[in-house]
């Protein structure tokens, strides 16, 4: 899954030659798990291209055209939701960023209808979340269940099947440490449907990314289309991006850990380094910041089943809570662990670097 995931981003015809390698592919089994991780609208344009069908199993065709006009509607829908919001907040005199959903699509993908869309995300001020719970309240969305209590970041609406994720600043962790302010700097645009509308930077755009895949690890929620997000954005973001520049504001923020660790697994799992050499270069400057060491470990954390413990030991160590709690916990729960990164074996590595001449320092 990940490597034919991986090869469409490269065009149809990787795609349509990586799936032809696999013998014995079990067409019902890979469609079913393209549908458990949300990827169907990704590969569907293959899929269903004249080539995708000469080619690929009919099982598979047919799996993925069966829902494309359901997917076409949804996506309807889940536009009119986000203007709606948008005209929303308007009326009620609040400034709002689009987070993720169309506007990945839009930007990163080059056709939001290739994205998974579900719901909409929208940022406000903190100062605005009362404001703004009030103008969805008044637009038919239920808050769900719940209080919101200090250390809240996001809370969730619905009405019918629509929803709507309002969110007013970064996670906890985060928030102690970046501006809120910031988060509404240098916004960006982009347009659907003939409307311009608002996202955060480009640098609060992969942080944010960064930081949400830190804690979809730990939970085991992270899945293949994550990282595909972050593929498509950092592809998106070159050739201006730099990571020296990007990895200097983080450390900064102390954003550093989580930013640099959920890179690596991205990496690590993609072999992506030779298509972001000057990326792949600044993470080994700071590999003994990772706390994995290889594919495998990232495979593994990548498919663990649920909150496991692995995912938990690995959160704790890449995303500390402050320096002092990452210095006393080094040396006292993960002293093994912290004495056994100075050996060769337990050394970050990114196996497609050799190829491409990078070289750990």
């Amino acid at each position: 899954m990940l490597s034919t995931v991986r090869a469409l981003a490269d065009g149809e015809e990787p795609f349509l030659a990586a799936l032809e390698r696999r013998d014995g592919l079990d067409a019902s089994a890979y469609a079913d798990a393209l549908e458990r991780q949300r990827l169907v609208p990704w590969v569907e344009p293959a899929v269903l291209s004249p080539q995708g069908r000469a080619r690929l199993p009919a099982a598979l065709v047919a799996a993925v055209e069966s829902g494309s006009d359901a997917r076409r509607r949804r996506f309807a829908e889940v536009v009119a939701e986000m203007l709606e919001v948008e005209d929303a907040f308007a009326r009620a005199g609040l400034a709002c960023r689009h987070l993720k959903g169309v506007s990945f699509g839009r930007r990163f993908y080059g056709d939001p209808r290739r994205r998974h869309q579900r719901d909409v995300d929208v940022l406000v001020r903190g100062t605005s979340r009362d404001a703004a719970l009030a103008a969805l309240e008044g637009i038919g969305y239920a808050r769900e269940p719940g209080v919101i209590t200090e250390g809240v970041v996001r809370w969730g609406l619905r009405r019918g099947y629509a929803a709507v994720d309002l969110h007013w600043n970064l996670r906890r962790r985060a928030r102690r440490r970046v501006d809120a302010e910031d988060l509404f700097a240098d916004p960006v645009r982009f347009e659907v449907e003939g409307r311009a509308l608002q996202t955060v930077s480009d640098d609060a755009t992969l942080v944010f990314l960064l930081l949400s895949l830190c804690g979809d690890l730990r939970r085991g929620a992270c899945g293949i289309r994550h990282l595909l997000d972050l593929h498509l954005v950092l592809r998106g973001l070159a050739p201006a991006f730099d990571a020296e520049a990007f990895f200097a504001r983080r450390e900064r923020q102390r954003l550093l850990m989580p930013c640099v660790n959920v890179l690596a697994v991205f990496l690590a799992l993609w072999r992506a380094a030779q298509e972001f050499p000057a990326l792949a270069e600044s993470l080994l400057r700071r590999r003994q910041l990772v706390r994995i060491r290889s594919a495998d470990e990232a495979l593994a954390l990548l498919t663990a089943n649920g909150d496991s413990d692995a995912g938990r030991r690995w959160f704790r160590r890449a995303y500390p809570y402050d320096a002092f709690d990452d210095w006393a916990r080094s040396l006292t729960i993960d002293l093994g662990f912290t004495l056994s990164r100075w050996l060769p074996s337990r050394r970050f590595r990114l196996a497609d670097a050799e190829p491409s001449g990078l070289r750990a320092p």
